[in-house]
Formats: C-alpha cells, structure tokens, sequence
C-alpha cells in the first residue's frame, strides 16, 4: 500500500514552493492503473486535502516510530500542499481542479470552510509541528482551530477527528489550551447518543462506520479527565454496534477500508486506556479483513501488488486502488507494514 501511494503521488511546484499530493483515484484498466479524478458530486479535481493530509499523518508517524528519511522527506511534501491549500482565515480548499494547482473554490466537497478536510487539515499541521515543532504550522493550526470552533459542529465524527488531533498535540506539548479545547469537543460529542449509542449527528439511528471514531477518543479524553459518563458511552458504543461488526468480519453489502480502520483506531484507543484483553482481540479481529477475514474470502490487501482495494461490494473485491482505501489501509496496518524495506525513488 505504501509502494500504492508512492505510485499515486505527483510532484509539483506551486509558488515557486516544492509540494507533492497523491491522485486521489486509480482504476485498472487491463494490466495498467489509470488515475482518475474525483467526480462523484461533478467534476471536482485531482487531489485533495482529505488524502494528502491523511497520507501526511501517515509518514510523519513512520518518521517518528521508525527515522525513515524518505517518509520524512515525502512528508514535507505533503505539507506543503496542505499548507498551500490554506486560507488566510485558517480555512482550507480540498481540491485541486489540475496538476497547474488551480484551487476548486465552489465544489461541493471543496469549498473554504469546509469541516472535514479542515479537521483534516489540522490533523496533518498537528504532526508536523508533534515531529518537528515546526511553528508555521503551529501558527496555521492556531488559526484553523479558532475558525472551527467559531462554527456550528453537525458532524461528530468531524468534532472527534479535531479532539484526537488535539489530544495528540497536548501530549507532546503538555499546553492546557489544547487540552481544555479538546475535552469541550467531547462533550459535545458525548451529547450525540441515542440511548447510549454514540451517533454523528442527531438526525442519526445507527452511524455509518467511516470516520466513527468517538468511543475510542472519548477513551483517549479520559486518559485526562475522570469521566464516568464519557466511559459509559464509549463501552456501550463498541460493546453493543461495533463488536459484532467486527466479529462478523464486516458482514454487510458494502465495506470500504476506511469504514475499517475506524474500527481498528476504535479497539486501539479502547485498549490502549482499558488493557482489557477483549478489546486487544477485536483490534486484531478487525485487522483480519484486510487479510481475508471477510465476506468476499479474499484479501482486500494485496501483499504481492503492494496495495489496498477500495473494499468490498456483494461478496467481491473491488479491482481498483486509490488513496484512501491505501491511506486508511496503512493506518490500520501500520505495525504490520515492513517499513525498512520499502526502497522508494525520487517521485516523478
């Protein structure tokens, strides 16, 4: 999946600044991978924020666990696409309409002010300051976070998504603003429940599984607060929906990588603040759908090939490839991954 991304990710010079971003989809046509653009919702570019932030994420964290210089060197790439992305008022653009990085200013998953790919955005500023205390970023996600939290907030897996990047940048910092910022997001999220199930929004019975990360960031708050009520809902939200998703190997219609590794982060974060054993197993059991623990039988990730197809659909496998799928795919399986043989050249 890494050697995917690598495949993805274009070179570019916009504003006389060296960037990189990944193509935000390939499909297989015959032997060939051929990147496509994003038109699900019309014609909306060929790169995106929501992708190179995410994929930043990604290689800042093998820098820091591994000292990887090529997942460093990458990883600044991306930056400074996420930060050429960014607006004045701390708002970014997601798209690029072109490889000339003309900005998608009106597009429905696009335009300045955006929730998720500015949560996005935050997260990837937060690790690059986490790694290398780099202010221009700390600046930019001061700027980000003070727009965010001057809007209304419909989307709770947008609000965890914020509060987990916060929560990570006050344990390397130690600063009680971060802090104070995430635990107010947690509430919010913890209002969001439907008899004790935690929801994205309120108009919610059951939430979709991409993105759901709530339970195990509201076990990450409680690492900081002694909360009985957060705890309560975090248990009941993995015990009772989750758990028996993951038991069944994701045993509906559809399922997408990125509907997994939100899984994973869930039983990871469960763990990591319970040491209960149950929830190290249902990590590893989520873990497994990649490797064929599933409805299809069949690996989503292809060792061989070195990539992640973009889930599965009635019992198949899909056959084509993009960034998130191998994003999210590496998120999960990020201790997996064999990180020291990955021999990367220069991108073209």
């Amino acid at each position: 999946m890494i050697r995917q991304l690598w495949r993805l990710t274009y070179a570019l010079s916009l504003d006389e600044v060296s960037m990189c971003a990944p193509a935000v989809y390939a499909e297989r046509k015959g032997r060939a991978w051929v990147l496509e653009r994003a038109d699900e919702s019309g014609y909306e570019g060929v790169a995106c924020v929501d992708d190179a932030a995410r994929l930043a994420v990604l290689l800042l964290r093998a820098y820091k666990r591994f000292g990887l210089p090529w997942a460093r060197d990458w990883a600044h790439g991306l930056i400074e696409f996420v930060k050429f992305m960014q607006e004045d008022d701390g708002s970014f653009v997601n798209f690029i309409l072109d490889w000339d990085g003309k900005k998608n200013y009106h597009g429905p998953t696009s335009y300045p002010g955006g929730q998720p790919w500015l949560a996005r955005g935050l997260w990837a500023l937060a690790w690059h300051y986490i790694v290398f205390e780099d202010m221009d970023s700390l600046d930019r996600l001061r700027r980000g976070v003070e727009l965010y939290l001057s809007q209304s907030h419909k989307f709770m897996d947008v609000n965890a998504l914020v509060a987990y990047a916060l929560l990570e940048l006050y344990d390397h910092t130690h600063n009680q603003d971060f802090l104070g910022v995430a635990l107010s997001i947690c509430e919010e999220i913890a209002s969001h429940h439907n008899h004790g199930l935690l929801l994205i929004s309120e108009h919610d019975v059951y939430p979709h599984l991409w993105g759901y990360i709530q339970p195990g960031v509201l076990f990450k708050a409680c690492q900081h607060t002694a909360n009985a009520e957060w705890l309560d809902l975090a248990n009941y939200s993995l015990r009772s929906y989750l758990a028996p998703m993951v038991r069944s190997g994701f045993d509906k219609t559809t399922t997408i990588p990125y509907e997994v590794s939100s899984a994973v982060l869930n039983f990871q974060l469960a763990y990591e603040h319970t040491a209960d054993e149950e929830f190290s197993t249902l990590y590893t059991k989520a873990k497994s759908w990649f490797y064929g623990d599933n409805p299809a039988k069949s690996p989503v990730y292809d060792r061989n090939l070195g990539m992640v197809y973009d889930g599965i659909d009635n019992k198949v496998v899909s056959k084509n490839s993009g960034a998130e799928s191998n994003i999210e795919g590496a998120m999960a399986l990020f201790d997996d991954l064999p990180w020291h043989q990955y021999k990367l050249s220069e991108i073209e």
